[in-house]
């Protein structure tokens, strides 16, 4: 597999559930995403990777021989370190939660959006983009994701417990399903170990699959086993 179909198949497990109830069949060939509820949604796919990262913050190189050239996976490995240094330094404080933080330092233009203009939400709702477009977009919040965590795996944990462990504003969890993004009615407390261990299962899956060699140096036997008698008892 190489390296960037690699990356590409990670990121769409990592990804589903933000991004596979947005795509549509253009008449002419093709897919196209609906544009803002994955824009709304891509915070989830940034914060699931800054867990990965976190969880494996001391084998961070080890992860990088999937996506790297030989021998470039130290340089790789400084490139999504020096990411997750330049969007703190953007940000200029020391963030509290995903929500402010991810908008602040991705994507600002959230902030312009006059939500109080039901039938502006209901365009915004309907635009559209390129799949691959959105895939591409899509591998840079996770890769910025688990830089973060792995460089920071403190204040990911931190971050995490203030923003998915507590209730968010019922106007803005309102607002988010108003403009398409696939949430519950209610927002609900996401513990950071049982989330945590979600992800681990997802890449212990892919890594199986496609570089099993590496299972036992990420630490993912137990995860990998786990998920294998899941599947065999469905």
């Amino acid at each position: 597999m190489a390296n960037s179909d690699a990356l590409s198949t990670l990121v769409s497990w990592l990804s589903r559930e933000v991004i596979a109830p947005h795509i549509h069949k253009k008449l002419f060939g093709g897919y196209e995403v609906r544009l803002y509820p994955v824009l709304f949604g891509s915070e989830w796919i940034f914060a699931k990777g800054a867990l990965f990262g976190r969880a494996r913050s001391d084998r961070l190189e080890i992860f990088a021989k999937m996506f790297s050239t030989p021998g470039g996976e130290r340089g790789f490995c400084e490139w999504m370190y020096q990411n997750a240094k330049d969007r703190l330094e953007k940000y200029g404080k020391e963030p509290d939660t995903f929500r402010d933080f991810w908008v602040k330092t991705e994507i600002p233009e959230l902030g312009a959006i006059p939500f109080h203009d039901k039938n502006a939400v209901k365009r915004l709702a309907q635009e559209t983009c390129r799949l691959a477009e959105i895939t591409v977009k899509a591998m840079s919040w996770v890769l910025a994701g688990i830089g973060f965590g792995a460089k920071y795996p403190e204040l990911t944990e931190k971050m995490w417990r203030q923003t998915y462990e507590t209730t968010a504003d019922p106007e803005s969890w309102a607002l988010a399903r108003r403009a398409g993004v696939d949430i519950p009615e209610k927002d609900e407390s996401l513990p950071l170990e049982e989330t945590e261990h979600a992800v681990l299962l997802t890449v212990a899956y892919f890594v199986g699959e496609y570089f099993p060699e590496l299972v036992e140096p990420l630490g993912l036997v137990e995860e990998l086993e786990e998920g294998r008698r899941e599947l065999a008892n469905q």
